[in-house]
């Protein structure tokens, strides 16, 4: 009797909960419709009337990024051998600069972001109304995040901030769509998607994070082609992480998480007890000696000075980034 009685109650929730989930969804493609146009609005007129443009001249001096010069000599190894960021990003930008050239390809680059950036008020919308159920307030969220002073310059930064972003919410509305649709399957398997795009866009998302993603695709009413797709996403940034250990002994989409580590160990720390730990060899002497050690890749007769000499066997990697940088640099403004 008490489990019937369970039953009858979870299905009268249940009967309750879909109306008002329908009544929730019958506006949505109208009201997200809107919020895009806005924020195309905004985004074209920051761009054209207000110079939040892209400069291709920075390009070259990303230390993230390799020299363009060898992106366009090198396109594939670029992506394969680069290990300061994440192979999928620099992929997308090996692919832009060899189609579009190393001119125009940034503005191309921003006009993605601005288009595809456009849909963050309409993301956050359908987000908010998963969580809070309300019209209103998923409209008001929409329209706050149309507003932020941060949505064009993102559009407009050359790192992966902005891609990642969209990736990242998309992600989240997919989920959210999710339960808003009465367990579509088929928004959990689109995160899949976007959710390996990320991993393999920026290396601050870890593989680890894809996992229960996958485990819940696994363990809803799933078809097996879904089950199949969702694998296929994994493999994109697992392939990647196999890469990097092979090549390079880490399992991540790069290598610079010691180097993150490293800014917030040293960050506003005295000097005094930076030399301590130099001496104790806790630190290596270079860190001691120029805490923003990060900053001064271009100056590599400073590395040199302390013994870092190594050359790698790889053309993408063993170059002076500092010569090429100003290289790259002064071959635009003679341009």
């Amino acid at each position: 009797m008490a489990l019937a009685h369970a039953v009858t109650e979870a299905d009268d929730v249940i009967s309750t909960i879909r109306p008002e989930s329908e009544d929730l969804l019958r506006n949505v493609p109208a009201i997200c419709v809107l919020l895009y146009a806005m924020g195309l609005v905004q985004l074209i007129v920051q761009r054209c009337f207000f110079g939040v443009d892209i400069s291709p001249h920075l390009l070259g001096q990303i230390w993230q990024m390799p020299a363009t010069n060898l992106i366009l000599e090198h396109p594939i190894a670029s992506a394969w051998y680069w290990h300061m960021a994440a192979s999928g990003f620099i992929a997308y930008w090996s692919l832009l600069l060899n189609l579009f050239g190393e001119y125009r390809a940034p503005q191309i680059y921003q006009w993605i972001n601005v288009f595809v950036g456009a849909g963050m008020g309409s993301m956050a919308y359908v987000i908010t109304l998963a969580l809070c159920r309300s019209r209103l307030a998923a409209i008001i969220t929409g329209v706050v995040v149309l507003l932020s002073p941060t949505l064009p310059f993102a559009a407009a930064y050359y790192l992966y901030d902005g891609p990642s972003l969209y990736l990242l919410t998309g992600a989240a509305t997919a989920i959210a769509l999710y339960q808003l649709s009465g367990r579509r399957v088929v928004f959990l398997v689109t995160a899949m998607w976007l959710g390996a795009a990320l991993v393999c866009l920026r290396s601050f998302f870890h593989l680890g994070l894809l996992v229960p993603l996958l485990g819940a695709i696994f363990l809803v009413r799933s078809t097996r082609l879904q089950k199949i797709s969702s694998v296929v996403a994994l493999l994109f940034p697992l392939t990647l992480y196999a890469k990097n250990w092979f090549l390079f002994g880490v399992f991540g989409a790069s290598t610079t998480l010691g180097l993150n580590f490293s800014k917030l160990a040293i960050w506003n720390q005295p000097p005094e007890l930076l030399q301590q730990m130099k001496a104790s060899g806790q630190i290596a002497p270079i860190v001691a000696d120029y805490p923003l050690f990060y900053d001064i890749h271009a100056h590599h007769e400073i590395y040199e000075a302390y013994g870092y000499t190594a050359k790698s066997p790889y053309v993408m990697l063993n170059q002076n980034d500092g010569d090429i940088a100003r290289q790259t640099f002064d071959d635009l403004h003679r341009r």
